[in-house]
């Protein structure tokens, strides 16, 4: 069971608040002279308008202590650390003919292999880039840079055009052929 503190509580109320305030115009008007008075939050002009939203990168925000951050480092400690490139990489390298690492003898399996295999490999992409913003830990920079430099090279030995961890001739199962799939 959750626990919820009071801050937890308030930063939820806010949250549920700013969507039902967005969907709703009419309480508009009122939970900004609330946030602003009772928040002192104030947006980029001076006042507390929620007519905008404001993008910002990711690497400008940390988990404080609680379930989520505790899930992160599970994550961040756990699978996501272990999850090794090179195995990753086998279907890409495989299919441009490339050699394999000392030690390497096949991929994850499962899933990755067969027509979406080397999918596994992007996912661990996204997670990998997101730790690094989200936790500034550079070994998950590193090894996406890594993967990032032989997915090039397996691309460069399949003509440039295009990248794959599975043969083009697997394009043929869809009628429009694998002109789609590369790049012009």
């Amino acid at each position: 069971m959750l626990k919820f503190t009071n801050r937890t509580r308030r930063v939820s109320h806010v949250v549920i608040v700013l969507i039902f305030s967005l969907a709703i115009g009419a309480w508009a008007e009122d939970l900004r002279e609330n946030l602003s008075t009772n928040l002192g939050w104030k947006s980029q002009r001076g006042d507390a308008s929620l007519a905008t939203a404001e993008a910002f990168d990711l690497n400008r925000v940390r988990l404080l202590d609680g379930p989520f951050k505790r899930i992160q480092e599970l994550h961040r400690t756990g699978l996501v650390r272990q999850l090794e490139p090179d195995k990753l990489l086998f279907p890409f390298r495989r299919n441009a003919g490339l050699p394999q690492p000392a030690g390497v003898k096949g991929g994850y399996g499962g899933w990755d292999e067969g027509f979406i295999s080397g999918h596994y490999g992007g996912h661990y992409l996204s997670a990998a880039a997101r730790m690094y913003a989200a936790t500034g830990d550079t070994s998950f920079r590193d090894k996406a840079n890594y993967m990032v430099k032989a997915l090039i090279e397996c691309q460069e030995k399949l003509g440039g055009r295009y990248l794959s961890a599975f043969p083009a001739t697997q394009f043929d199962r869809d009628p429009s052929g694998p002109a789609l799939a590369r790049c012009a």
